[in-house]
């Protein structure tokens, strides 16, 4: 518990409190005003008849010397503020709820008024009640405030009951409170609602006896994040702040703010408001915790970041068997930073699509070309707010030509799902921005994903060569709901892409299981003690004439993996090529297939490490590097291709070999 400054009530203020004598308060007014019911809030700029009446009623009692003009300025300003603190109520100037409950709440009739109040015993913190039929001599309007002490029937009038106002204590044990920053609501960085946020929070134990809480001096430091960061008054973004009992949602009290409100402290960016008024009882033995709300002008106009924390050294006021007490709930460990974003400012994120396309072959026809070609897949995410995407920048990190006769990609194309919503020319390596993006807005909290194709024109009818495509997403401008424009550079680069005007289109099928000698105790691996020979499955279907693949056009590696792995001699492998109809021999595959390539690699295992190809004992696999084959395209043209690439599934399972 914090540091407390005890003030006691000694036995002459008991005494008092006891004795309370309510005194006569006398209202007189026009009939004008005295008839009028205000039902809306007035301040500075304020005007008409409402302004009228409120500045005939503050002449009536002193407060407003000029005569009345119906316009709200700094004069009606002062007389209202000077009203509410002879009232008890906070002396802001501002004329809102709580200022007009309590004029509407005076009887008045017409002409010149007077309301008197009657002497009676009722002690503070306690309301007389009549029993039907004796007619109450407490008047409308008025009630006791809490001064947490003890009352009994006889200090009331006769034929009257005496009973605790809501939220006061009838404890005549002295308790105190043990406190800590309540859990909830914890420190946000990204708050954009404006009615009755969850700011801070204060926990409370009581030990000893029941205590109430009355008062809570909040300083509130109120930093604008724009352009260059600057302090500011808080009552330019606050404009009602709230106290509610966690446990129940009861609003424990309410107050209307502004500028006035916040009272500077010891330096200039040191502003405080106190908070009173209410009465909020935590019973002796249990825990209760009371959050502070706000609400802001009219929305989040710009970000602000606020630390809310007590003031000063008796920042908290308490009552406790007419004891009064002060608590120093100030410093980091009674403080919250709160972040406000204003809505609208949107965050987006962009990544690589996991279904981006992998490297593979593409044919190309020397009179129709290649249109539509996928060759990156990315997405975009939004949070906070939608995101309406203004361009989009595609850079080719790849875009050429080995050999004769082929050509690079002519049109770069971006899809939202099947449809298209931009497309350009590209030449080279050039960087191409779509600003005629369609309409694409990314809804906040969504991630949507989006693909880039390319064409690519007609390669010539004696093509030996063929092209390469590779796109980066190097540039995105986006515009969020408030109008504001972003601009960043994702680096979101795709996989290589390789044109061909034949292919053999291969892929991988299976890798034969090795037989079981033993098995590796820590996974079950197969331990193999003599030669090992691994089954590698390939398929393909050629888009031309293919000549039968031979087991020198692969290479074939074994290792604990494919960084370490060594390339095995080509004796060691052995393939055999079965089509629709059988093994085949001689001769050449025609197109389509689809065959099936089974490819044998083998080796000298023994159980020795000291073979040139093992490193050592561990989980060896057998891995395809390279697949050389040749393909005659439509034009008669026989097409080498050397493929190293989309081989990364191209490999055995493990086998075990013992050291």
């Amino acid at each position: 518990m914090s540091n407390t400054k005890r003030i006691v009530a000694g036995a002459l203020g008991l005494v008092t409190a006891l004795s309370l004598v309510a005194t006569a308060a006398v209202l007189t007014a026009s009939a004008q005003s005295a008839n009028y019911n205000f039902t809306q809030n007035l301040t500075v700029g304020s005007s008409g008849p409402s302004v009228t009446a409120l500045q005939e009623l503050l002449a009536s009692k002193g407060f407003f010397t000029v005569t009345p003009t119906g316009y709200f300025g700094a004069i009606t300003k002062a007389a209202v503020a000077a009203w509410q603190a002879s009232a008890g109520l906070p002396s802001t100037g501002f004329f809102g709820p709580l200022s007009r409950a309590a004029v509407n709440s005076m009887a008045m009739t017409g002409g010149t008024t007077t309301t008197t109040t009657t002497s009676f015993n009722c002690p503070t913190g306690w309301v007389c009640t009549a029993p039907a039929p004796v007619s109450p001599t407490c008047p409308a309007g008025y009630t006791c405030t809490s001064a947490g002490t003890t009352a009994t029937a006889t200090t009331c009038p006769a034929g009257y009951t005496c009973t605790a106002n809501a939220g006061v204590t009838s404890s005549t044990n002295e308790g105190t409170l043990n406190l800590t920053l309540a859990g909830t609501p914890s420190n946000q960085t990204n708050i954009q609602t404006d009615i009755n946020v969850p700011v801070w929070g204060l926990q409370a134990q009581a030990q000893l006896g029941d205590v109430t809480i009355q008062r809570l001096d909040l300083d509130v430091q109120d930093q604008v994040q724009s352009g260059s960061p600057y302090l500011e008054n808080p009552g330019n973004f606050i404009n009602n702040i709230q106290i509610v009992d966690q446990s129940t949602g009861t609003v424990l009290g309410s107050w209307n703010t502004n500028v006035g409100s916040f009272v500077q402290g010891t330096t200039s960016s040191d502003y405080y408001i106190r908070l009173s008024g209410f009465n909020f009882t935590i019973p002796n033995g249990q825990t209760k915790t009371m959050v502070v709300n706000f609400s802001t002008n009219g929305g989040i106009d710009t970000s602000r970041n606020l630390t809310i924390v007590g003031y000063g050294s008796t920042g908290l006021q308490t009552l406790s068997g007419g004891i009064a007490d002060y608590y120093n709930i100030s410093g980091s460990s009674f403080t919250r930073t709160q972040q406000f974003s204003q809505p609208g400012n949107t965050t987006v994120t962009f990544g690589i699509d996991p279904n981006t396309p992998p490297s593979q072959t593409f044919q190309v026809l020397s009179q129709s070309g290649l249109n539509g070609a996928p060759v990156l897949k990315f997405t975009v995410q939004a949070t906070n707010a939608n995101a309406n995407i203004n361009s989009i920048t595609i850079t080719p990190t790849q875009n050429t030509t080995t050999g004769t006769g082929a050509q690079d990609a002519s049109t770069i194309s971006i899809l939202n799902g099947s449809t298209v919503i931009a497309s350009q020319s590209v030449s080279g390596t050039s960087p191409v921005t779509f600003n005629n993006i369609n309409n694409l807005v990314i809804p906040s909290g969504t991630t949507q994903s989006l693909t880039v194709t390319v064409n690519v024109p007609g390669f010539s009818t004696t093509v030996t060569g063929h092209a390469v495509v590779q796109l980066s997403l190097s540039g995105i401008t986006y515009q969020s709901t408030t109008g504001q424009i972003y601009t960043f550079s994702p680096n979101v680069t795709g996989n290589a892409e390789y044109f061909y005007s034949a292919s053999p289109n291969l892929a991988f099928l299976t890798a034969g299981t090795p037989t079981v000698v033993n098995t590796n105790p820590s996974n079950g691996s197969a331990i193999k003690t003599s030669s090992v020979g691994e089954s590698l499955v390939l398929q393909t279907t050629p888009t031309g004439t293919m000549l039968i693949p031979l087991a020198s056009d692969f290479i074939v590696k074994v290792g604990t993996s494919l960084g370490s792995a060594v390339t095995i001699p080509t004796a060691s492998t052995s393939i055999t090529v079965n089509g629709p109809n059988g093994i085949v021999t001689t001769g050449t595959l025609g197109q389509g297939g689809p065959y099936t390539i089974n490819l044998t690699a083998s080796i000298n295992g023994n159980g020795n490490p000291a073979n040139s190809l093992l490193a050592g004992s561990g989980n060896y696999y057998f891995y395809i590097t390279s697949a050389s084959t040749t393909v005659q395209d439509p034009n008669g043209n026989n097409i080498n291709t050397v493929q190293t690439w989309g081989l990364s599934n191209f490999q055995s399972g493990s086998f075990y070999v013992a050291g």
